[in-house]
């Protein structure tokens, strides 16, 4: 089972480094002119491109625009329920965010992740993601993944399907594992 050590031991364990990362990320992305425009969702060979707009469109109104009717289709999935994924919100605070991505759990995490939404390349993944992360929390202190796609510092951004399958299962193992008890690494 993984232990997350508390904000608190976080803060007093880091010191400052954890404000000097988030400030070195957000200098580093610092132009908010520069965000996802494209979301591109791959899965093996085959990859589909939806725009953020349209995106913001069906999280804003739950109605899907014409230009995904097809993919939601194919996927089996209603508009009500990706506008839902979209905009969960999940209450965190800035410097809960700095301070985990600043330990070496959070640091795991964010590798983790970057396989699944990452640039390109795979380039610069940590990084954008790390800016996207506290740009989505810096006003609110929660964060949604349509927040993460509209501060994500690159025009587009890759969510690899097949990544995701495999994280999720990752997860829900580690999941029952704590349910059942299993204390073991």
């Amino acid at each position: 089972m993984v232990m997350f050590p508390s904000t608190q031991n976080w803060r007093s364990l880091l010191g400052s480094a954890g404000t000097l990362t988030a400030f070195l990320a957000m200098l580093s992305f610092s132009s908010r002119a520069i965000a996802a425009e494209t979301l591109v969702v791959t899965y093996g060979g085959f990859s589909a491109s939806f725009d953020v707009v349209d995106l913001e469109h069906l999280a804003a109104t739950g109605e899907a625009p014409d230009s995904m009717q097809f993919y939601l289709g194919l996927a089996n999935l209603e508009p009500e329920t990706l506008q839902g994924l979209l905009t969960q919100p999940f209450n965190v605070s800035v410097e809960f965010v700095e301070d985990m991505l600043a330990a070496p759990s959070g640091q795991t995490l964010l590798e983790k992740v970057t396989q699944v939404l990452h640039t390109e390349s795979g380039e610069g993944s940590e990084p954008a993601l790390r800016s996207a992360l506290i740009h989505s929390t810096v006003d609110d202190a929660q964060l949604s993944f349509l927040e993460i796609l509209q501060n994500y510092p690159t025009d587009r951004v890759y969510l690899n399907s097949r990544n995701l399958m495999k994280l999720t299962q990752e997860i829900e193992s580690l999941h029952a594992e704590q349910l059942n008890g299993d204390t073991s690494p």
